[in-house]
């Protein structure tokens, strides 16, 4: 059997899509289809252009249009920081009108290849845990946003931030001084992946400062039976209460 049909064939079995494209997207771009997939079902796309000595990559905005299908609420730009720092990570930038892009060596193939992978599965992975958190309007880190910074207005206030532990980046909600923190609803999705969060960052040891704050207004009793699981990894608090908590504006 012929080694580069079985090779044709596994890459379409296995979800890739590549073909060219006319002129709507420029003179001999790639449309390349990855098998990494939104949890709406959309796969994450890029277009791939040379350009002289230069490769040109953009998914033309059509990441930021699928999450918002999902329900992310990007009309503030704030909400945009996190996919920001993913893109940087990956050599790439997050353009004003929403497009993933960026620039490579035409020689180095496997560089951009994989950045182009990297990128896709972080992005993959950041929608997962933002999806699980059931914040998809980014409403639960406004409101604690806004009571950090009433609780102390001189305090540092940095979102999202990311944290290497060995071989995992872990992304937190806030570093309020020392402190890096996670706001989340009381699902089991959110809880499990904070659970995993919390006994990485043990690692660290003493510089390891958390605190999960979990939203009870809607649902009291569940976020205590949430609280008492997330309690025996990190210090984890009622969103109530935190904001009747004077001492951690000290």
């Amino acid at each position: 059997m012929d080694t580069l049909h079985c090779c044709s064939d596994y890459f379409k079995q296995a979800g890739w899509h590549c073909s060219m494209l006319g002129d709507a997207h420029g003179s001999g771009a790639l449309y390349i289809s990855t098998p990494i997939v939104l949890s709406g079902g959309k796969p994450l796309d890029f277009y791939v252009q040379q350009q002289g000595s230069k490769v040109l990559l953009t998914d033309d905005g059509i990441t930021l249009f699928a999450l918002r299908s999902l329900g992310f609420d990007f009309s503030d730009k704030r909400h945009w920081k996190g996919l920001e720092k993913i893109a940087r990570r990956h050599h790439f930038t997050l353009s004003d009108d929403g497009a993933f892009q960026a620039e490579f060596d035409a020689k180095q193939d496997a560089a951009w290849g994989s950045e182009m992978l990297l990128l896709c599965a972080e992005i993959h992975a950041w929608e997962k845990e933002h999806s699980s958190q059931g914040d998809m309007d980014f409403s639960l880190s406004d409101h604690v946003e806004s009571i950090l910074k009433k609780m102390s207005p001189d305090r540092e206030l940095q979102h999202p931030v990311t944290v290497e532990v060995g071989r995992a980046l872990l992304e937190f909600d806030f570093k309020w001084g020392d402190l890096f923190i996670d706001a989340i609803r009381p699902s089991n999705q959110a809880v499990n992946a904070r659970l995993r969060k919390g006994i990485l960052m043990q690692r660290i040891g003493e510089d390891a400062n958390v605190l999960f704050i979990v939203d009870d207004r809607f649902n009291a009793e569940k976020a205590r039976q949430e609280l008492s699981v997330l309690g025996g990894v990190a210090p984890a608090i009622a969103l109530t209460d935190f904001e009747q908590r004077e001492d951690y504006a000290a």
